[in-house]
């Protein structure tokens, strides 16, 4: 499984340091205010390449990756979740984002839901990296639990299960402080 054309030396004096880790975290944010502008192709690959890169529950290195940028499928996603929801019809569902990150593994995969949130976290951290603003789209995958038939994987051209979706987008503007969390409780 480690064939050596595959497996590279790791430079760790290339690595950020922790103080810069924490910087890039802390500054995360859910920027919701987007331009109309697309987000770059190499940052979406970028993106994808960051979540691709995340640990898997037994190495099973099963998750699949689709990037929707096109305008209609986008405005699809957004009246399927309207209408799986009806009472949200006034809520702008992606926040005008200009493409989609769907993270889905096959129904067979038991660890699908925590390899995928490994994969946001990595994809979200280089988001940020990038200053490519990410939202996590809890409203569109809850459409999807309570729908429970498929319909936007189907549409989607999607063989198995959406397990996180990320919204991206370039921000209309860049937050230039963060505030500190509440303190953290230890037990």
């Amino acid at each position: 499984e480690f064939p050596p054309e595959k497996t590279h030396t790791i430079d760790y004096s290339q690595m950020p340091t922790p103080e810069q880790v924490m910087l890039l975290i802390k500054s995360r944010r859910s920027n919701r205010t987007l331009t109309s502008r697309p987000v770059p192709k190499e940052m979406l690959d970028k993106i994808v390449e960051a979540a691709h890169s995340a640990p898997t529950a037994t190495n099973s290195q099963s998750l699949s990756f689709t990037v929707v940028t096109d305008p209609q499928k986008l405005r699809q996603v957004s009246d399927y979740t309207i209408g799986v929801f009806d009472s949200l019809a006034k809520d702008p569902i992606l926040r005008k984002a200009t493409a989609l990150l769907l993270i889905h593994t096959p129904k067979s995969n038991r660890f699908g839901s925590e390899d995928a949130n490994l994969a946001y976290q990595n994809a979200s951290l280089m988001a940020q990296s990038l200053g490519v603003s990410q939202i996590y789209m809890g409203f569109v995958l809850t459409a999807i639990r309570h729908e429970g038939k498929d319909t936007l994987a189907k549409t989607l051209g999607i063989d198995g299960k959406i397990q996180a979706i990320m919204a991206l987008g370039i921000p209309a503007f860049k937050y230039p402080k963060y505030t500190d969390r509440k303190e953290i409780v230890k037990n």
